[in-house]
């Protein structure tokens, strides 16, 4: 055979052996897949080493292989996993001299096997970083026995495997973190839904339940009193004045007196009474009706109704005694409606109306009183009734009329517009006040018809003080019903073009409850406005709902401050508190601000020092017809002229 053949054989035979081989690498490496356990237990880092182990060993015989992972405390390696055990103990002080003599430096720097230059017991000693793109994650160590050898495919193999390995670790690693992080979401979600149902059910201030916890607990009274021959009562509270304390005191000190009555009601109840406070929630669950000032109580298993005055006297008797709230003494008294099952009502729904009917009537006795449902009561529901019927006939007859309160900038001494105020004149002159029909316009929708006369009414005034030389701003308040019903937009636009008026004189008021009411469909109409040049007004800030996250996120120009702010401003420092931070909050949003209700020279002179621009109330006039206000502007004007030359 010729040197070109014997080249040919021994190439052929090269190759041949070099196929086997990677076919061999091939099918290990197809089955490494053994190292990613599915199961807790296949999961544990002494399973991913034994595992790694045995894929190893198919290519490498190793006397000693162990498996250290880094401790990302401290930085330090731990010894997990050493096969033989019995070498674990000689391994470890082995493996203690090879980290002081620098050997793991190199071979996490070189992230590839690494041969450790002096043998151990006559045999080669392999180690090679554990590591992730992420992290190191440990070091393998791999002892071989005398006289065997390595090749550079089985140190490739090798790191293929171990590579397997790192990412194995970082996998059981990242689904231990995930189940943690699972078992801890878990907790805090169970923990919120506890403390979500708990606030559905109960009242922040008092602790008691409150009116949707009370309800489920009255059906289920009268659901077993059904069952037995007994009586069910229901006592509906109201503290008398409560509304003044607020005023006076502050909402503090009011809420501080809620709690204190509450915890004398549950005192002065039998341990299988019921007691019930709702009212500060109530306008999120449809009960604007009550106030914050009512409690409500639930008296099971009466054996027969005189068994409800009993306690009625001795929750009367309870408030002789002054209540505590922020160190001070409070004296209040009670009104209380009672309705008895099943005399008065089978169901929940009545009882809680009759008893709300002897309520009023109780307050209208003079308060600080009880009553009894009777039938008779139902009078107050038909007076009711007719006031309604009067009503539609108003609006068809068009029996308001606007008043105009002037707004004066108190810092330019300057009349800058009016605000719209409507009166129910009646055939016979006598007016009905807005209090009275306001609520019953809302109740009914009549106020979405009125809306739309005051609207266009108001454009009609603001167009012809415009034509006389008066560009004066007129501001007209909106109900939350206008706003649900989806035309409002239309409306208000069709008003000022038809009659002419600048939109940028027109001001539009709303309260902090009608905002509450559908945040997101009523912020997208006051951006409507706003972009038309229609200024928006927040009435009466500070006395509804007082989320301040509104304020940032509707287009808004002033806050108007409530008279009950106002009245004992220059006296009262809690009331000066309230109005300056009012002011304050106003002005670092870039909002003007008009306080209302002012009647003293002292309150202006307070106010104008303040800052505040704008104040109306009558210091400077009483709501105008129509008919006054030109008048009332040329002499307005008339005497800063003269101020002014003076």
């Amino acid at each position: 055979m010729d040197d070109q053949t014997q080249f040919y054989v021994e190439r052929v035979e090269y190759l041949e052996k070099s196929l086997g081989w990677y076919h061999f690498v091939l099918e290990l490496v197809s089955s490494l897949d053994g190292i990613h356990g599915n199961t807790k237990s296949s999961r544990e880092e002494t399973h991913i080493f034994a595992e790694s182990q045995k894929f190893i060993e198919r290519v490498f015989p190793l006397s000693t292989c162990a498996f250290l992972t880094v401790d990302e405390a401290d930085a330090n390696f731990d010894l997990v996993y050493c096969e033989p055990a019995y070498d674990r103990d000689q391994i470890q002080t082995y493996i203690d001299q090879l980290i002081d003599a620098g050997e793991f430096s190199w071979a996490i720097n070189q992230n590839r096997p690494y041969r450790v230059p002096v043998e151990y017991q006559g045999g080669q000693v392999l180690l090679h970083v554990l590591a992730t793109k992420s992290r190191i994650r440990g070091m393998f160590l791999g002892l071989m026995p005398k006289n065997s050898q390595t090749t550079d495919a089985g140190l490739r193999y090798l790191s293929i495997v171990l590579q397997n390995t790192s990412h194995a670790l970082e996998s059981s690693a990242l689904y231990e973190f995930f189940l943690t992080q699972q078992k801890s979401l878990e907790k805090t979600v169970q923990q919120h839904s506890q403390q979500l149902d708990y606030e559905h059910t109960h009242d922040p201030i008092t602790g008691l339940p409150n009116r949707a916890m009370f309800e489920v607990q009255l059906t289920r009274a009268l659901e077993r009193n059904n069952r037995l021959d007994g009586y069910v009562a229901v006592m509906l509270l109201d503290v008398d004045m409560f509304k003044r304390i607020n005023d006076i005191m502050g909402h503090d000190v009011g809420d501080q007196l809620l709690k204190s009555i509450a915890d004398r009601l549950s005192l002065r109840l039998r341990n299988y009474d019921a007691a019930s406070r709702f009212g500060l929630d109530v306008g999120n669950m449809g009960l604007s009706h009550l106030g914050g000032d009512e409690f409500c109580v639930m008296l099971c298993d009466l054996k027969k109704q005189e068994d409800a005055l009993g306690i009625v006297h001795r929750i009367t008797e309870s408030f002789s005694e002054a209540f505590k709230a922020d160190g001070k003494e409070v004296y209040v008294t009670v009104s209380i409606g009672i309705s008895i099952s099943p005399t008065d009502g089978k169901e929940a729904n009545a009882l809680m109306e009759n008893a709300d009917l002897s309520m009023y009537h109780a307050k209208q006795e003079g308060r600080n009183t009880y009553q009894f449902y009777a039938k008779a009561m139902n009078d107050q529901t038909y007076e009711h009734l007719i006031l309604g019927n009067n009503l539609r006939r108003a609006v068809d007859k068009q029996e308001f009329q606007l008043y105009y309160q002037p707004k004066i900038d108190i810092q330019k001494n300057q009349l800058v517009g009016f605000e719209a105020l409507i009166r129910w004149i009646q055939d016979d002159n006598s007016i009905i006040s807005p209090d009275k029909f306001i609520p019953l316009a809302e109740e009914t929708g009549l106020i979405v018809p009125i809306g739309d006369w005051v609207i266009r009414t108001a454009c009609e005034r603001l167009a012809e003080l415009e034509k006389r030389g008066m560009p004066l701003s007129i501001a007209v308040n909106l109900s939350g019903r206008q706003f649900k019903v989806g035309d409002l937009l239309k409306k208000i636009f069709q008003a000022l073009e038809e009659t002419g008026a600048n939109p940028t004189l027109f001001e539009v008021e709303l309260t902090e409850s009608t905002l509450m009411h559908d945040i997101r469909k009523i912020s997208d109409i006051l951006a409507r406005l706003r972009e038309a040049g229609i200024k928006v007004s927040v009435d009466d800030f500070g006395t509804g709902y007082s989320s301040l996250s509104y304020l940032k996120r509707l287009p808004i120009n002033t806050l108007k401050i409530d008279r009950s702010f106002v009245n004992d401003v220059v006296n009262d420092p809690d009331d000066a508190a309230i109005v300056s931070a009012i002011n304050a909050l106003a002005h670092s949003l870039h909002m003007s601000v008009v306080a209302e209700g002012v009647e003293t020279l002292a309150q202006l002179n307070f106010l104008k020092a303040l800052g505040c621009e704008q104040i109306q109330g009558y210091y400077f006039s009483k709501p105008l017809p129509f008919l006054e206000v030109i008048p009332y502007v040329e002499s307005f004007q008339r005497s800063v002229a003269q101020g002014s030359s003076e």
